[in-house]
C-alpha cells in the first residue's frame, strides 16, 4: 500500500470517529435541547425517525455517486460539512421546527462518506476486507465512546442546558479542524481501475436489490437490527424506570460498551477474514436470544448492565460487510454496501415505533419478549428464503455468491 493511501486512509478513520463522537451526542441530547423550546414527544420522536428516513433514500444515491466518480475527498468533505452546519444551526436557530428542518437536510448528507470510504478500504485491503472494516467502525465505536464519556463527565460537574451547548461547540470546532486537515492532506485518488459500462441510478438499483446475495445481506441486517433496535430504543426507559437502576449505571454501560465495541470490531474483522462470515451472524443471532431471554427472568440492574456493554451487533456488521465486499466488484461495491446501511437504516424507521406500541399497550415489562419474538421469527423468515432461493435463477454475473450457501 501506497503512504499516500495509507494517509488517507488515516483521515477517513479520523472522519469516523468525528462522525461517531457527533453522532452519540446528537442522539444521546439533542433530544433534551430539543425538549427544552417544546415539550412535544413527537418532536423528540423526530429526532430519531427523521435521520433513519433519509438515510435510507440517501445510502443509495451516494454509493452510485461513488461508484461511478471512483471519488472519496468529496464525499469526506460533504460529511463533515454537513456536521458543521448543522452544529451552527443550533447556535442560530432557537425554534424546534427550524432545527427538525436541518436535522433533515444534515441527514441526508452526513452518511455521504460511508459507501466510498468502505468501497476503498476493501479495495486497498483485498485479502483482508474484514480486518479493514473491522478497523474502520472500531473508529466509529471509539468515537462513540468519546461522546459517552465526555458527556457523563460534564453532567456530573454540572446539569443543565449550558454544557449541552458547551458539547455542541466543541464539536463545531472539532469538525471544522478535520475538514480543513481533508482539504489539505487528504490526495485524491480513484479507486475504480476498471471502468465498465455506465446505468442509471434505477438501472443500478435493479441490478444490485435483485442480486440474492444482496437480498440475503439486508434480510440479515433486518433480522436481527429491528429486535435489538425495539428493545434498545427504550432501553432506558426499561432500565431506570422498570428496572430502578441509578441513571450514573446507565451512563457508564453505554460508555463500556462503545469501548467494547471499538474492541469488538477489531476482533470480529479478523475472525471474518478465517472463517465463513455466517458463523459470526449465528453467534451473534444466538447471543440475542440469551441476552433477550435473560432480560425477561433477570432483574439485577449490575447484571443488565454489563450484558448491555457486550458487542453482539459489530459481529453481523462485520460479518455482512465483509460478504458484500467478496460478492461485488470494485466499481459496484459501494452501492453494495450502500444497501446494507440503507436497510439498518429502514430498520431505524420502523424499530422504534414497535417498540412505543409495545410500551403503549402492553407494558415496557414485556419489550424483551416482544424483540425476542421478533427475532426468532425473522430469523426462521430468513431460513425459509434460503432455502426457497435455491430454487431461484442464478443472481446477476458479477455479483456471483461465494459465502453464504443461498
Amino acid at each position: 500500500m501506497r503512504n499516500t493511501d495509507r494517509t488517507n486512509l488515516f483521515i477517513a478513520k479520523l472522519c469516523y470517529m468525528v462522525a461517531g463522537f457527533s453522532t452519540s451526542i446528537i442522539m444521546l441530547y439533542l433530544p433534551i435541547y430539543i425538549f427544552h423550546f417544546n415539550r412535544s414527544y413527537l418532536a423528540v420522536s423526530m429526532i430519531f425517525t427523521l435521520p433513519a428516513i433519509t438515510s435510507f433514500f440517501a445510502q443509495n444515491l451516494w454509493g452510485f455517486l461513488a461508484d461511478i466518480t471512483g471519488k472519496v475527498k468529496i464525499f469526506l468533505l460533504t460529511t463533515i460539512l454537513s456536521y458543521i452546519l448543522f452544529f451552527l444551526s443550533v447556535f442560530i436557530f432557537k425554534n424546534y421546527i427550524l432545527l427538525l428542518i436541518s436535522l433533515g437536510i444534515f441527514s441526508l448528507f452526513h452518511v455521504a462518506m460511508i459507501p466510498s470510504v468502505k468501497a476503498y478500504t476493501t479495495i486497498l485491503n483485498p485479502k483482508k476486507k474484514g480486518q479493514a472494516l473491522g478497523e474502520l467502525s472500531s473508529f466509529d465505536s471509539f468515537g462513540w465512546a468519546i461522546g459517552a464519556t465526555l458527556s457523563i463527565l460534564l453532567f456530573f460537574h454540572k446539569n443543565d442546558i449550558n454544557q449541552i451547548y458547551l458539547l455542541f461547540q466543541i464539536l463545531l470546532y472539532i469538525s471544522a479542524g478535520l475538514f480543513f486537515i481533508i482539504i489539505f492532506f487528504f490526495k485524491e485518488t480513484s479507486f475504480i481501475v476498471k471502468r465498465e459500462g455506465q446505468e442509471n441510478l434505477i438501472n443500478k438499483l435493479s441490478l444490485i436489490y435483485i442480486n440474492r446475495g444482496i437480498q440475503t445481506g439486508a434480510l440479515i441486517i433486518l433480522s436481527i437490527s429491528i429486535p435489538n433496535i425495539i428493545f434498545f430504543s427504550m432501553f432506558s426507559i426499561f432500565f431506570c424506570d422498570y428496572i430502578g437502576a441509578p441513571k450514573w449505571l446507565l451512563g457508564i454501560s453505554m460508555s463500556v460498551a462503545c469501548f467494547t465495541g471499538a474492541i469488538a470490531y477489531y476482533i470480529y474483522g479478523k475472525i471474518a477474514d478465517r472463517v465463513n462470515p455466517l458463523y459470526l451472524v449465528y453467534g451473534a443471532a444466538c447471543s440475542y436470544l440469551s441476552l433477550f431471554l435473560t432480560f425477561i427472568f433477570i432483574k439485577n440492574p449490575l447484571v443488565i448492565a454489563i450484558y448491555y456493554s457486550l458487542p453482539f451487533y459489530p459481529a453481523v456488521n462485520i460479518a455482512t460487510g465483509k460478504y458484500i465486499a467478496e460478492i461485488t466488484k470494485e466499481n459496484e461495491r459501494s452501492m453494495g454496501l450502500g444497501a446494507l446501511e440503507g436497510a439498518y437504516a429502514f430498520g431505524r424507521i420502523f424499530a422504534p415505533l414497535i417498540a412505543g406500541a409495545t410500551v403503549k399497550y402492553v407494558g415496557i415489562k414485556h419489550l424483551p419478549l416482544v424483540s425476542l419474538l421478533v427475532l426468532f421469527s425473522g430469523f426462521s423468515l430468513l431460513y425459509f428464503l434460503r432455502l426457497r432461493n435455491t430454487l431461484l435463477s442464478e443472481s446477476v454475473p458479477s455479483l456471483d455468491n461465494k459465502l453464504f450457501p443461498l
